[in-house]
């Protein structure tokens, strides 16, 4: 069995989830049976089926994104977003050198101590290398770190570069920092039928469980997997309904 359709809304707390801005899903069922075999007659001739039995069935529900925000991520990795404070993070910025002395770009919070990583950009581009502070001189392709600011040699004036350095974030919302996993979740949905003659078919699963990783890429639509978990008071892991 393979349906398809449009994601409604989908639920890790009673109030709190996601509402999609374009989300599609296919639900898929994987029938694990054994075949019981018999002979036609007093044990003779090819052995024949006479019966199916049905071992299990698993449902996998596949969730597809292109287009997706922050809050999707909690999705995506199965961690609730948090919010951190004073956590040290990478940051990245682009200046370019001036053409005359001192040959000095101003960077907000820098401090003496912190360690860089600079590479200019272009065709010749290269890594530049940190020299400590209070140099007299500060060699061809490399620079100097003080408050506030970076110093380059004359022999990469007007250069473009890029600036790496890890710096404090006074307050941010994180997913990968506290350990917030989201467990199961809940589902409706859509039905997508060509066919169908009266109204539209919805679809409800109580309880999924994730069960996949997540790869996205540029220009690639992101895929989660979930299985459907049976619960209390149903026969199947899902309820289908016409609306």
């Amino acid at each position: 069995m393979t349906l398809a359709g449009i994601m409604k809304h989908m639920l890790f707390d009673p109030q709190i989830g996601w509402t999609p801005k374009l989300e599609t899903f296919k639900l898929e069922s994987d029938l694990d049976s054994e075949d019981i075999q018999g002979y036609p007659a007093c044990g003779t001739g090819i052995a024949q089926v006479v019966n199916t039995v049905q071992k299990s069935e698993t449902f996998t529900l596949t969730l597809s994104n292109a287009d997706f925000d922050f809050i999707d991520f909690e999705r995506l990795t199965g961690q609730k977003i948090t919010d951190s404070t004073n956590i040290v993070l990478p940051q990245f910025s682009c200046h370019i050198i001036p053409n005359a002395a001192p040959y000095e770009i101003s960077i907000a919070g820098l401090t003496s101590d912190q360690s860089l990583q600079i590479t200019t950009q272009g065709v010749d581009a290269q890594h530049l290398l940190q020299q400590p502070e209070a140099t007299a001189t500060i060699e061809p392709g490399k620079f100097e770190v003080s408050a506030g600011k970076i110093t380059f040699n004359a022999a990469q004036a007007g250069k473009q570069i890029g600036v790496n350095r890890f710096t404090t974030v006074a307050a941010a919302k994180t997913i990968g920092i506290t350990n917030s996993p989201i467990g199961a979740v809940s589902f409706r949905g859509s039905i997508l039928a060509p066919n169908a003659q009266n109204g539209v078919n919805e679809i409800y699963i109580p309880r999924a469980t994730r069960s996949s990783g997540v790869s996205f890429g540029l220009g690639e639509a992101s895929e989660t997997q979930y299985k459907l978990n049976l619960t209390g008071g149903y026969t199947l892991p899902f309820v289908l309904w016409e609306s």
